[in-house]
């Protein structure tokens, strides 16, 4: 049992996990004794065709995989989305080669002979809000895995998420064992498609998702010049939760967007995030389905929106502040000098931007030693402050350029020479 998970499960887990307790467990019942590994996919408005592709491909390292899809969409529906939905939740209890197993929201297909086993969720039925969204589907999924875990259907291991339009490699659970170290994995990503012959669109909208995701590429590389402990990309369809972990932060915040990029920045507070050599391979397209983040993006670019992104400088003021913050407990209790005084005016003016003086307060009332200052250091500064100083930092002094004019830039090609 997870140390954390029957108070997440009772207090924070959603309503649903227990509302259909009994469906679940007469669906499990007729399960095999406990699956190894588990892979939470949210869906909203997709074909069938992931699905066909898991169940074709055999992963090492994986005895026995659940495959949990969460089929969902807003309420405000849409009658193409509806029809997808069903014929998506349709083609997994029907036309998979196993005995299925159908109770109220669950529809499981165990497949004795096969590697994984497939759970959808009815969540298209009903409809969610549009401003819970993916959020709400990925934590769901994910509770429902660790009620499982607790229930002893499913082996405490990784909590795999990712997406409909992803292409796992083979050895994609070939993963470090659960442990204590790590509190999340983080997969590498490309996107491409896999045939050889595309069309203009395609090739196109290609182009455009490889920009978009070497801009991701160049933020990451940024952050980890400057030393940051949040240098990781934070994309839903690349990483593993460690469950315990998942219990104490209190799952996947429940939003439209950004959902993976908050619940990363939680558990990089209590663990570091591994970076796994693996790479998945993502689906380039076009997609309107969350507010922000690839989809819209690649929207935008190919409306000829061109892409600008951040000054180099900015990375080099954030390892400006970066390698300053040890020695911030010493410079606060000099009550001779500003805590601050010696780092550059413009640093200095970012972190006024971002409320440094509450920080600065709270470590002149809280901390004894510089141990604890650190630590605060890094729970006040994390991966949201840090975006937030970024941003503070290309308002105020370093206008974002375009990709053409970056790639003049002597520091651009000094610091991330291999991004773009």
């Amino acid at each position: 049992m997870l140390p954390a998970a029957k108070k997440y499960l009772d207090q924070y887990a959603e309503p649903l996990i227990h509302q259909t307790a009994a469906q679940r467990s007469e669906c499990f019942a007729g399960a095999p004794t406990a699956y190894t590994h588990v892979l939470v996919i949210p869906s909203y408005n997709e074909s069938t065709a992931f699905v066909r592709r898991l169940t074709t491909q055999i992963f090492d390292s994986c005895k026995k995989l659940l495959v949990i899809v969460v089929i969902n969409q807003p309420k405000e529906r849409h009658r193409s989305s509806t029809r997808l939905n069903q014929r998506l939740w349709d083609f997994c209890h029907s036309s998979l080669q196993g005995a299925s197993h159908k109770k109220g929201i669950y529809s499981l297909t165990t497949r004795s002979s096969k590697q994984c086993d497939f759970l959808c969720v009815d969540q298209f039925s009903e409809g969610i809000s549009s401003k819970q969204g993916v959020g709400y589907a990925r934590k769901l999924g994910c509770d429902i895995a660790v009620d499982l875990i607790a229930k002893g259907y499913l082996s405490e291991n990784w909590l795999h998420c990712t997406d409909a339009d992803a292409t796992l490699p083979n050895d994609y659970f070939s993963a470090p064992s659960i442990n204590k170290h790590y509190s999340a994995l983080n997969y590498g990503f490309t996107h491409s498609f896999a045939k050889v012959h595309k069309s203009q669109h395609q090739k196109t909208t290609e182009a455009a998702s490889l920009l978009y995701e070497s801009s991701i590429r160049y933020y990451c590389k940024g952050l980890t010049y400057a030393g940051s402990p949040y240098a990781f990309t934070t994309l839903g369809s690349a990483i593993a939760i460690q469950p315990n972990y998942y219990c104490l932060v209190r799952g996947f915040p429940k939003r439209a967007g950004g959902e993976d990029f908050y619940l990363l920045n939680k558990l990089a507070k209590l663990a570091p995030i591994f970076t796994m050599p693996q790479t998945i391979q993502l689906k380039p397209r076009a997609s309107l389905r969350v507010p922000f983040g690839t989809g819209p993006a690649v929207c935008a670019l190919l409306k000829n929106n061109k892409l600008t992104d951040f000054n180099p400088w900015v990375f080099k003021h954030l390892k400006e502040w970066l390698e300053f913050s040890p020695k911030l407990h010493s410079h606060i209790t000099d009550v001779s000098n500003s805590p601050l005084a010696s780092l550059s005016h413009a640093t200095q003016q970012a972190l006024s931007d971002i409320k440094v003086q509450a920080l600065l307060e709270h470590i002149g009332k809280q901390s004894k030693n510089s141990a604890q200052t650190e630590r605060m250091i890094m729970d006040w500064f994390d991966g949201f402050k840090t975006l937030k100083f970024i941003h503070a930092l290309t308002h105020n002094n370093y206008p974002k350029m375009g990709l053409a004019e970056l790639q003049k830039n002597k520091s651009f090609n000094a610091l991330f020479s291999n991004t773009l």
